[in-house]
């Protein structure tokens, strides 16, 4: 495991980069869980994109996305 966080997650590695954002495999140090966390970022229209991509996700129903 990095010895890199993103806020209080322990980064396990990074999954996938692009030009707005990289996701990274993190750990939640309360439920030890492994988790995805996207950090954006910040230039051009990247949070607009973001924005555009959450709404997207809204409409989803599975049970593996929460």
């Amino acid at each position: 495991m990095s010895n890199k966080t993103i806020a209080q997650y322990p980064i396990i590695r990074s999954i996938a980069k692009g030009g707005a954002a990289e996701v990274f495999e993190v750990e939640c140090p309360r439920t030890r869980r492994r988790l995805a966390l996207k950090r954006l970022n910040l230039s051009g229209t990247a949070v607009q994109r973001f924005k555009r991509e959450f709404q997207a996700l809204q409409s989803l129903d599975h049970p593996s996305i929460v």
